[in-house]
Order: C-alpha cells, then sequence, then structure tokens
C-alpha cells in the first residue's frame, strides 16, 4: 500500500471539515435501528449497524400514524428512526415493524375486534313485577346501579338465566351483584372507526 499523497491528505482534510461544519447532513435520513426496550409511545433503540456512526437513544417518541394510534413495540422489532430537520437532539420514530399494544384514538372509545368477549351489563330478575332490571357495564359488578331494562309478560320465556332481585326493593340497591351478560364478537368490519 502507498502512502497517502498530497492531494488524498488535502480530500480528508476537506471530507473532515465538511463533516464538522454539516453536522446535520448527516441526520437528515431515515435510518434503520433496532428496538431494544418500548412504553406506550416511545422505544429505546440501537443502530441496525455501525457503519453510519449513529448513536444509541433512549425514549424516542413514536410518531402517530393515519389512525392517531400508540403503540408499545415488540423488543426486537426493527425500527425506522428520522431527526427532524437534521436536528441529533431530535429523533423520531417514524415505523416500528412489530407492536405489542397499539391504541387507536388515544383509547376512547374502546375498540373490538371479532373473537373479543364483551359484556352488555349486569342483570336481576324480579320474577314477581316481571322486570328485567340492568347496570351498565362499565360500572362493574361491585358498584353496579340498576334501572328497568324491560318488563316481560306472563306469557313471555326469557331464555337466559338471571340473579333473582333479592329483595322487593324496585330498583335493587346499588352494589347488588347481577348476572353478566357476555357475549363475544363474530363479525367485523376492514374499516375501523373510532370517534
Amino acid at each position: 500500500m502507498s502512502a497517502p499523497t498530497i492531494l488524498d491528505r488535502m480530500w480528508a482534510s476537506f471530507r473532515a471539515l465538511v463533516r464538522a461544519e454539516l453536522a446535520e447532513l448527516g441526520y437528515l435520513g431515515a435510518y434503520a435501528y433496532e428496538v431494544r426496550g418500548s412504553s406506550l409511545g416511545f422505544v429505546d433503540v440501537e443502530p441496525a449497524t455501525t457503519t453510519a456512526g449513529l448513536p444509541s437513544l433512549l425514549r424516542v417518541p413514536v410518531m402517530p400514524g393515519l389512525l392517531a394510534e400508540t403503540v408499545t413495540a415488540a423488543s426486537g422489532a426493527q425500527a425506522v428512526i428520522m431527526f427532524i430537520g437534521g436536528d441529533p437532539t431530535r429523533p423520531v420514530c417514524v415505523s416500528v415493524s412489530e407492536v405489542t399494544e397499539a391504541r387507536i384514538a388515544g383509547g376512547t372509545p374502546a375498540v373490538a375486534r371479532v373473537d373479543d368477549t364483551i359484556c352488555l351489563g349486569y342483570f336481576l330478575w324480579d320474577s314477581v313485577l316481571r322486570i328485567l332490571y340492568r347496570s351498565p357495564p362499565e360500572l362493574g359488578p361491585l358498584l353496579t346501579v340498576y334501572v328497568p331494562w324491560g318488563t316481560f309478560g306472563s306469557g313471555t320465556d326469557l331464555s337466559a338465566t338471571f340473579l333473582p332481585v333479592p329483595t322487593p326493593t324496585v330498583p335493587p340497591p346499588p352494589g347488588t351483584p347481577g348476572t353478566a351478560w357476555t357475549g363475544i364478537i363474530t363479525t367485523g368490519s376492514s374499516i375501523v372507526g373510532c370517534a
């Protein structure tokens, strides 16, 4: 191998000068990283290759996509990192290959998927007055507050078995245990709506 010429040294000095004066040029692309840790909306990442001289990064915000989702990335997933305005102090994750959790539109309201279990509420049956009482599912089984859900004539056959109203109080007192009426989502749409 021959010794560097004066021209080689001049070009090396010129490249070093450009890198020093325009350091942000090295941060204007999209770079492959690997996820080492994640919490909802943030990733800890390491460069997929060391050749670009990029740093490891902690708590990089994951930019939401078209659905305004917030995600938790899977460890080992591939991530695409960009730096806003070429600023190495402003990294953002614009894509991950695998997630363990995704919340659409902030997670409120909830979105159900096919095969998810749903609860329609908690029910009590007054066999004397033939009133079916319902408490909303969001109150849970311990904070029930019942309102009449339907009155059924003597010829009506209810196909489900509900807990009876424990006392003749109308409506049942708050906190009275009831029967959870549950089901499973069996069909869905390929279009997600959450508003």
